[in-house]
């Protein structure tokens, strides 16, 4: 009797052990291995871009969590792959820690990386490039872009008297002339200005002006350098379109069809990165301007070799304007040469 006893005092021992010790039917769960959390950094003219290239081991789908450590610093996202942010306005480089966080819903690891953000000069606003090694800029000190909107009825077609009337006014200080007023003057019942109806005007108003022939385009490079300005007449559809509607580079209206004759003034320059861009006032502007307020016809910069094509296929000649009557080159007789129209 006092063994049963015993016996059954020992059986919740003996089942204890029989369980600890018994094969498991239940299958063991696979070890969680941790995501990996990396990525890649570009640097653009005046934004940076980040890229994900976070991986896991397992193959587990990830969540991402991009953090900046800047107040100065507006992420696009902060969960997408591919994240951007403008370099904000500074006064001396700053030092930012990125960090980049990747998590498959069990493990999380993070990531950091320190980045130098430059101090922004002209070039990087405008969409140009980073560094500029040559430049002249033939500006008058005073206002005188024109844009061609609201001209009159033919506004749409005005480049031509806008345009002859910025040369007036940049050699001519204090010059009232107006587009309204040069359209009345020259072909009042409408149609396109020509080359010659721009040396007529400017003839008319004893601007100093000569025409030359472009055969490439170092012979405006060294008007410019001369302290001269030009009236090109080009075929804008073989300008490119502006990249980005901020930058102050390219064509920023539709031309969408060759023909699309266009006048427009060269007044300077800018070597950057070893490219050659000139500086000029595009009268089609019709009240477009950049983020803050200036005028986008006012200092655009078109490409060499654009302005080349496009000349060369349109009207391969430049009117040149000049302040001082001492400095007339010689040029072409207009008469003899053969002339062009835009809008």
């Amino acid at each position: 009797m006092i063994a049963r006893i015993v016996n059954i005092l020992h059986l919740p021992l003996v089942l204890a052990l029989l369980l600890l010790y018994a094969p498991s039917c239940q299958k063991d769960e696979p070890l969680n291995n941790p995501p990996v959390a990396d990525f890649s950094v570009l640097e653009d003219l005046d934004e940076f871009f980040l890229f994900d290239e976070s991986y896991d081991p397992d193959g587990d789908p990830l969540s991402l969590w991009w953090n900046v450590a800047s107040d100065q610093i507006l992420l696009s996202g902060h969960q997408q792959p591919e994240v951007y942010f403008r370099i904000p306005l500074l006064q001396e480089p700053l030092d930012v820690i990125l960090t980049l966080v990747a998590d498959d819903g069990l493990a999380t690891h993070e990531t950091r990386k320190t980045i130098t953000l430059p101090v922004l000069n002209e070039e990087r606003i405008f969409g140009l490039g980073m560094e500029c090694t040559a430049q002249n800029s033939n500006e008058a000190g005073y206002e005188w872009y024109v844009d061609q909107a609201n001209s009159g009825t033919f506004s749409n077609i005005n480049c031509g008297p806008a345009s002859a009337v910025m040369a007036a006014k940049w050699a001519i200080p204090g010059f009232t002339g107006t587009t309204r007023e040069a359209r009345d003057m020259i072909l009042p019942g409408g149609g396109w200005w020509y080359t010659n109806n721009i040396i007529d005007y400017l003839n008319h108003f004893s601007v100093t002006n000569f025409t030359l022939a472009l055969g490439s385009m170092e012979v405006l490079r060294q008007q410019i350098d001369q302290g001269n300005i030009a009236i090109l007449c080009l075929d804008m559809y073989y300008i490119r379109n502006q990249e980005k509607n901020r930058w102050h580079v390219d064509r920023f209206y539709n031309a969408g069809n060759t023909g699309w004759g266009h006048f427009i003034i060269v007044k300077g320059y800018k070597i950057v990165d070893g490219q050659l861009f000139f500086e000029a006032y595009d009268p089609y502007g019709f009240a477009q301007t950049y983020p803050d307020g200036a005028p986008k016809g006012k200092n655009r910069y078109y490409r060499e070799a654009e302005l080349n094509d496009s000349s060369n296929i349109w009207w391969d000649y430049a009117i040149i304007i000049s302040r001082d009557p001492d400095k007339m080159g010689k040029g072409l007789d207009p008469v003899k040469i053969p002339h062009q129209a835009g809008r």
